[in-house]
Protein backbone atom coordinates (compact mmCIF):
# COMPACT_ATOMS: atom_id res chain seq x y z
CA UNK A 1 0.00 0.00 0.00
CA UNK A 2 1.17 3.43 -0.95
CA UNK A 3 0.80 6.87 0.50
CA UNK A 4 1.58 9.51 -1.49
CA UNK A 5 0.93 13.34 -0.20
CA UNK A 6 1.20 15.98 -3.16
CA UNK A 7 0.08 20.00 -2.84
CA UNK A 8 0.24 22.66 -4.78
CA UNK A 9 -1.63 25.94 -3.87
CA UNK A 10 -1.24 27.90 -6.97
CA UNK A 11 -2.53 25.02 -9.00
CA UNK A 12 -6.32 23.78 -9.52
CA UNK A 13 -7.65 20.52 -10.49
CA UNK A 14 -11.22 19.55 -11.90
CA UNK A 15 -12.32 15.91 -9.84
CA UNK A 16 -14.27 13.57 -11.93
CA UNK A 17 -16.91 12.44 -8.99
CA UNK A 18 -18.73 10.23 -11.56
CA UNK A 19 -18.42 6.24 -11.74
CA UNK A 20 -16.21 5.60 -14.79
CA UNK A 21 -14.05 3.06 -13.86
CA UNK A 22 -14.31 -0.47 -14.91
CA UNK A 23 -13.93 -2.06 -11.45
CA UNK A 24 -16.34 0.25 -9.67
CA UNK A 25 -18.85 -0.36 -12.67
CA UNK A 26 -18.38 -3.97 -12.43
CA UNK A 27 -19.14 -4.29 -8.38
CA UNK A 28 -22.54 -2.38 -8.59
CA UNK A 29 -23.29 -5.24 -10.72
CA UNK A 30 -23.05 -7.63 -7.80
CA UNK A 31 -26.71 -8.18 -7.07
CA UNK A 32 -28.31 -10.51 -4.21
CA UNK A 33 -31.53 -9.75 -3.36
CA UNK A 34 -33.25 -10.04 0.26
CA UNK A 35 -35.39 -13.06 -0.95
CA UNK A 36 -31.82 -14.51 -1.90
CA UNK A 37 -30.35 -13.91 1.65
CA UNK A 38 -33.51 -15.34 3.57
CA UNK A 39 -33.46 -18.50 1.36
CA UNK A 40 -29.33 -18.93 2.05
CA UNK A 41 -30.16 -18.36 5.82
CA UNK A 42 -32.54 -21.09 5.66
CA UNK A 43 -30.19 -23.20 3.70
CA UNK A 44 -27.74 -23.40 6.25
CA UNK A 45 -29.41 -23.37 8.86
CA UNK A 46 -28.41 -19.88 10.28
CA UNK A 47 -29.40 -16.81 12.12
CA UNK A 48 -28.91 -13.52 10.38
CA UNK A 49 -26.21 -12.19 12.56
CA UNK A 50 -24.54 -14.97 11.01
CA UNK A 51 -24.25 -12.88 8.26
CA UNK A 52 -20.52 -12.77 7.74
CA UNK A 53 -17.09 -14.15 5.28
CA UNK A 54 -18.20 -17.35 6.05
CA UNK A 55 -21.59 -16.92 5.20
CA UNK A 56 -20.46 -15.41 2.35
CA UNK A 57 -18.07 -18.06 0.53
CA UNK A 58 -20.65 -20.88 1.79
CA UNK A 59 -23.32 -18.94 -0.34
CA UNK A 60 -21.23 -18.34 -3.51
CA UNK A 61 -19.76 -21.77 -3.46
CA UNK A 62 -23.56 -23.07 -3.80
CA UNK A 63 -24.56 -20.54 -6.42
CA UNK A 64 -21.19 -21.32 -8.49
CA UNK A 65 -20.90 -17.77 -9.69
CA UNK A 66 -21.83 -14.51 -8.08
CA UNK A 67 -25.20 -12.77 -9.53
CA UNK A 68 -24.95 -9.63 -11.41
CA UNK A 69 -27.46 -7.58 -13.19
CA UNK A 70 -26.98 -6.87 -17.05
CA UNK A 71 -25.43 -3.47 -16.05
CA UNK A 72 -24.18 -1.15 -13.44
CA UNK A 73 -26.95 1.54 -14.96
CA UNK A 74 -29.83 -1.05 -13.38
CA UNK A 75 -28.99 -0.20 -10.12
CA UNK A 76 -31.10 3.09 -9.97
CA UNK A 77 -34.34 1.08 -10.69
CA UNK A 78 -36.70 1.33 -7.41
CA UNK A 79 -37.33 -2.82 -7.22
CA UNK A 80 -33.72 -3.35 -6.94
CA UNK A 81 -33.48 -1.23 -3.70
CA UNK A 82 -31.62 -2.90 -0.85
CA UNK A 83 -34.26 -3.89 1.87
CA UNK A 84 -32.54 -4.89 5.07
CA UNK A 85 -29.21 -4.95 6.64
CA UNK A 86 -28.29 -8.71 5.58
CA UNK A 87 -28.50 -8.01 2.44
CA UNK A 88 -26.53 -4.91 2.31
CA UNK A 89 -23.66 -6.47 4.09
CA UNK A 90 -24.05 -9.37 1.81
CA UNK A 91 -23.70 -7.21 -1.24
CA UNK A 92 -20.77 -5.54 0.55
CA UNK A 93 -19.06 -8.05 1.62
CA UNK A 94 -18.91 -9.72 -1.92
CA UNK A 95 -17.86 -7.16 -3.57
CA UNK A 96 -15.16 -6.73 -0.84
CA UNK A 97 -13.87 -10.33 -0.91
CA UNK A 98 -13.98 -9.42 -4.81
CA UNK A 99 -11.02 -6.80 -5.01
CA UNK A 100 -9.47 -8.57 -2.23
CA UNK A 101 -8.94 -12.19 -4.73
CA UNK A 102 -11.14 -14.49 -2.55
CA UNK A 103 -13.50 -14.19 -4.95
CA UNK A 104 -14.17 -13.64 -9.05
CA UNK A 105 -17.35 -12.40 -9.99
CA UNK A 106 -17.02 -14.21 -13.19
CA UNK A 107 -15.57 -17.80 -11.75
CA UNK A 108 -16.94 -17.91 -7.99
CA UNK A 109 -14.70 -18.70 -5.48
CA UNK A 110 -10.78 -18.31 -5.98
CA UNK A 111 -8.58 -20.66 -4.92
CA UNK A 112 -7.81 -18.38 -2.12
CA UNK A 113 -11.66 -18.34 -1.48
CA UNK A 114 -12.16 -21.93 -1.43
CA UNK A 115 -8.90 -22.25 1.11
CA UNK A 116 -10.61 -19.77 3.54
CA UNK A 117 -13.75 -21.66 2.96
CA UNK A 118 -12.28 -25.38 3.68
CA UNK A 119 -11.40 -24.28 7.25
CA UNK A 120 -14.33 -25.26 9.94
CA UNK A 121 -13.49 -22.85 12.35
CA UNK A 122 -14.28 -19.17 13.52
CA UNK A 123 -11.46 -17.91 12.70
CA UNK A 124 -12.14 -15.99 9.21
CA UNK A 125 -10.81 -12.32 9.97
CA UNK A 126 -7.20 -14.23 11.12
CA UNK A 127 -6.83 -16.26 8.42
CA UNK A 128 -7.49 -13.91 5.81
CA UNK A 129 -5.00 -11.69 7.57
CA UNK A 130 -2.70 -14.86 7.31
CA UNK A 131 -3.36 -14.78 3.45
CA UNK A 132 -2.69 -11.60 3.42
CA UNK A 133 0.92 -11.88 4.03
CA UNK A 134 1.51 -15.12 2.14
CA UNK A 135 0.39 -13.02 -0.90
CA UNK A 136 2.95 -10.39 -0.11
CA UNK A 137 5.39 -13.06 0.33
CA UNK A 138 6.03 -12.23 4.10
CA UNK A 139 8.18 -14.67 5.88
CA UNK A 140 6.39 -15.37 8.85
CA UNK A 141 9.10 -17.74 10.09
CA UNK A 142 11.57 -14.77 10.11
CA UNK A 143 12.70 -12.94 13.28
CA UNK A 144 12.25 -9.19 12.91
CA UNK A 145 15.17 -8.24 15.17
CA UNK A 146 18.85 -9.30 14.51
CA UNK A 147 19.95 -10.82 17.86
CA UNK A 148 23.41 -12.00 18.36
CA UNK A 149 24.00 -16.07 18.70
CA UNK A 150 25.63 -15.50 22.41
CA UNK A 151 22.19 -14.16 23.26
CA UNK A 152 19.66 -16.04 21.68
CA UNK A 153 17.33 -17.57 23.42
CA UNK A 154 15.59 -19.75 20.88
CA UNK A 155 16.83 -23.23 20.63
CA UNK A 156 18.59 -23.07 16.79
CA UNK A 157 17.15 -26.11 15.26
CA UNK A 158 13.56 -24.69 15.95
CA UNK A 159 13.87 -21.12 15.70
CA UNK A 160 12.23 -20.85 12.63
CA UNK A 161 9.70 -22.82 13.66
CA UNK A 162 9.02 -20.76 17.49
CA UNK A 163 8.90 -17.36 15.29
CA UNK A 164 6.37 -19.10 12.71
CA UNK A 165 3.92 -20.82 15.28
CA UNK A 166 3.77 -17.59 17.82
CA UNK A 167 3.25 -14.99 15.19
CA UNK A 168 0.59 -16.36 13.90
CA UNK A 169 -0.64 -16.88 17.79
CA UNK A 170 -0.60 -13.42 18.08
CA UNK A 171 -4.01 -12.81 15.89
CA UNK A 172 -5.45 -14.39 18.37
CA UNK A 173 -7.85 -13.15 21.49
CA UNK A 174 -6.42 -13.68 25.01
CA UNK A 175 -8.87 -14.20 27.77
CA UNK A 176 -7.13 -11.57 30.21
CA UNK A 177 -8.18 -10.44 34.11
CA UNK A 178 -9.09 -6.72 34.12
CA UNK A 179 -5.69 -5.39 34.71
CA UNK A 180 -2.32 -3.97 33.32
CA UNK A 181 -0.27 -6.36 31.67
CA UNK A 182 2.37 -7.77 34.09
CA UNK A 183 4.50 -10.31 32.11
CA UNK A 184 7.20 -10.62 30.14
CA UNK A 185 7.43 -8.76 26.40
CA UNK A 186 8.73 -9.59 22.99
CA UNK A 187 9.86 -6.71 20.26
CA UNK A 188 9.92 -8.95 17.97
CA UNK A 189 6.06 -9.72 18.25
CA UNK A 190 5.77 -5.96 19.11
CA UNK A 191 6.92 -5.30 15.72
CA UNK A 192 4.65 -8.33 14.07
CA UNK A 193 1.68 -6.78 15.79
CA UNK A 194 2.58 -3.41 13.84
CA UNK A 195 2.26 -5.03 10.73
CA UNK A 196 -1.30 -6.70 11.52
CA UNK A 197 -2.70 -3.61 12.77
CA UNK A 198 -1.80 -1.72 9.37
CA UNK A 199 -3.43 -4.81 7.59
CA UNK A 200 -6.66 -4.90 9.63
CA UNK A 201 -6.89 -1.24 9.57
CA UNK A 202 -6.31 -0.86 5.70
CA UNK A 203 -9.00 -4.24 5.26
CA UNK A 204 -11.36 -2.17 7.59
CA UNK A 205 -10.95 1.08 5.53
CA UNK A 206 -11.78 -0.84 2.57
CA UNK A 207 -14.88 -2.30 4.04
CA UNK A 208 -16.33 1.20 5.09
CA UNK A 209 -15.19 3.01 1.57
CA UNK A 210 -17.30 0.42 0.09
CA UNK A 211 -20.07 1.00 2.62
CA UNK A 212 -20.16 4.64 1.45
CA UNK A 213 -20.04 3.48 -2.44
CA UNK A 214 -23.01 1.35 -1.87
CA UNK A 215 -25.15 4.69 0.46
CA UNK A 216 -24.26 6.82 -2.93
CA UNK A 217 -25.31 4.58 -5.46
CA UNK A 218 -27.50 2.07 -4.43
CA UNK A 219 -31.29 2.94 -2.99
CA UNK A 220 -31.61 1.81 0.46
CA UNK A 221 -35.06 1.08 2.33
CA UNK A 222 -33.20 0.37 5.72
CA UNK A 223 -34.30 2.42 8.35
CA UNK A 224 -31.87 5.08 9.56
CA UNK A 225 -31.83 2.94 13.58
CA UNK A 226 -30.39 0.04 11.97
CA UNK A 227 -27.56 1.72 10.68
CA UNK A 228 -25.48 1.20 13.96
CA UNK A 229 -26.17 -2.97 13.08
CA UNK A 230 -23.79 -2.85 9.31
CA UNK A 231 -20.81 -1.49 11.43
CA UNK A 232 -20.84 -3.84 14.28
CA UNK A 233 -21.45 -7.04 11.58
CA UNK A 234 -18.29 -5.21 9.33
CA UNK A 235 -15.12 -7.85 10.34
CA UNK A 236 -11.37 -6.54 11.06
CA UNK A 237 -12.92 -3.76 13.77
CA UNK A 238 -10.01 -4.42 16.09
CA UNK A 239 -6.70 -6.28 15.92
CA UNK A 240 -5.40 -8.12 18.96
CA UNK A 241 -1.79 -7.66 21.30
CA UNK A 242 0.70 -9.93 21.69
CA UNK A 243 -0.74 -11.63 24.31
CA UNK A 244 -1.47 -15.11 23.06
CA UNK A 245 1.72 -15.00 21.18
CA UNK A 246 3.72 -13.91 23.61
CA UNK A 247 2.23 -17.14 25.65
CA UNK A 248 2.58 -19.19 22.96
CA UNK A 249 6.24 -18.38 22.49
CA UNK A 250 7.16 -19.34 25.88
CA UNK A 251 5.41 -22.53 25.89
CA UNK A 252 7.45 -23.72 22.88
CA UNK A 253 10.40 -22.56 24.04
CA UNK A 254 10.00 -25.08 27.00
CA UNK A 255 8.58 -23.24 29.99
CA UNK A 256 6.40 -25.75 32.04
CA UNK A 257 2.58 -25.21 32.63
CA UNK A 258 3.05 -24.32 36.14
CA UNK A 259 5.44 -22.16 35.64
CA UNK A 260 3.27 -20.34 32.25
CA UNK A 261 0.62 -20.12 34.75
CA UNK A 262 2.80 -18.33 37.47
CA UNK A 263 4.33 -15.83 34.84
CA UNK A 264 1.12 -14.93 33.11
CA UNK A 265 -1.30 -14.77 35.90
CA UNK A 266 -3.09 -12.04 33.93
CA UNK A 267 -4.79 -14.83 31.86
CA UNK A 268 -7.75 -16.19 32.88
CA UNK A 269 -7.23 -19.61 32.07
CA UNK A 270 -3.45 -20.26 30.38
CA UNK A 271 -4.55 -24.12 29.70
CA UNK A 272 -7.91 -22.94 27.48
CA UNK A 273 -6.04 -20.32 25.31
CA UNK A 274 -3.18 -22.26 24.09
CA UNK A 275 -5.66 -24.95 23.10
CA UNK A 276 -7.61 -21.98 21.63
CA UNK A 277 -4.26 -21.56 19.70
CA UNK A 278 -3.74 -25.50 18.73
CA UNK A 279 -7.06 -25.06 17.16
CA UNK A 280 -6.03 -22.28 15.33
CA UNK A 281 -3.25 -23.58 14.32
CA UNK A 282 -4.82 -26.75 12.92
CA UNK A 283 -7.25 -24.47 10.78
CA UNK A 284 -4.40 -22.48 9.49
CA UNK A 285 -2.49 -25.61 8.46
CA UNK A 286 -6.11 -26.63 6.24
CA UNK A 287 -5.81 -23.15 4.49
CA UNK A 288 -2.26 -23.51 3.85
CA UNK A 289 -2.30 -27.12 2.33
CA UNK A 290 -5.24 -25.95 0.40
CA UNK A 291 -3.17 -22.98 -1.09
CA UNK A 292 0.03 -25.21 -1.98
CA UNK A 293 -2.21 -27.81 -3.49
CA UNK A 294 -3.85 -25.28 -5.91
CA UNK A 295 0.08 -22.95 -6.09
CA UNK A 296 -0.39 -20.29 -4.73
CA UNK A 297 2.28 -20.98 -2.13
CA UNK A 298 5.69 -21.78 -2.56
CA UNK A 299 7.24 -25.26 -1.64
CA UNK A 300 9.55 -23.46 1.06
CA UNK A 301 6.74 -22.15 2.87
CA UNK A 302 4.95 -24.82 3.03
CA UNK A 303 7.47 -26.81 4.10
CA UNK A 304 8.19 -24.24 7.09
CA UNK A 305 4.40 -24.77 8.13
CA UNK A 306 4.90 -28.83 8.25
CA UNK A 307 8.13 -28.41 10.09
CA UNK A 308 6.30 -26.02 12.41
CA UNK A 309 3.32 -28.06 12.69
CA UNK A 310 5.79 -31.12 13.92
CA UNK A 311 7.65 -29.25 16.17
CA UNK A 312 4.40 -28.61 17.91
CA UNK A 313 2.71 -31.73 18.05
CA UNK A 314 6.05 -32.77 19.58
CA UNK A 315 6.10 -29.67 22.33
CA UNK A 316 2.08 -31.14 23.34
CA UNK A 317 3.33 -34.61 23.82
CA UNK A 318 5.72 -33.63 26.41
CA UNK A 319 3.22 -31.35 28.10
CA UNK A 320 0.29 -33.66 27.70
CA UNK A 321 -2.24 -30.34 26.35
Amino acid sequence: MYTIRWYSPDTKFEIDHSVHHRLFNELLRVNFTDLDVKNELKRQKVAPESVGINFILAFIADKGTVPLLENHFLVNDPSLAVNSVEQLVTILLVQFLSLTGYVSTSSGLTPYGKSLLAQDGNFHEEIVVICELLKSKFDLAKQFNIIPSSLQTDPPEHAKEIHLISKVATLLRAQLKNKPWDGPIDHGLMAFNSLVKAIYRSLRNLLEIILLFLFMKRKLNVPHQEYIKISLKLPFFQEESTAMGILTKSFLQGTSLEQLKSTFSIFDDVNADLTKVFNFWNQVMVTVEHLYKSEQIEESVFKDFQAATKFLQKRRQETNI
